[in-house]
């Protein structure tokens, strides 16, 4: 399952950078860097990725969750400082019961 969540973020990825003519990339790794001092979104950016992966998490895994919440903002590591954290977080959610 954790790599059908990385595709879904990576793929997720790829259209928000499209859309608002951020940063090309032509490879995305575990380890890029999403947001932060060297991250390659904006917050708005960021906002519309979680959207976009909440949506296609429904689609195609017939999941609803909710990636932002009390839990994530309180974290001392971000879920969404990389690819690799947020897939992470993401399977760890998807697996609660």
């Amino acid at each position: 399952m954790d790599a059908e969540i990385e595709n879904i973020i990576k793929e997720s990825l790829l259209e928000i950078l499209e859309e608002t003519g951020g940063k090309k990339i032509k490879m995305f790794t575990r380890n890029t860097t999403l947001y932060g001092v060297q991250g390659i979104l904006d917050s708005l950016a960021l906002v519309r990725l979680v959207a976009e992966i909440e949506g296609k998490i429904s689609e195609k895994l017939y999941k609803d969750i909710s990636l932002v919440n009390e839990r994530a903002l309180s974290q001392k590591n971000s879920p969404f400082l990389t690819i690799g954290s947020l897939t992470d977080y993401i399977v760890k959610i998807i697996n609660e019961p």
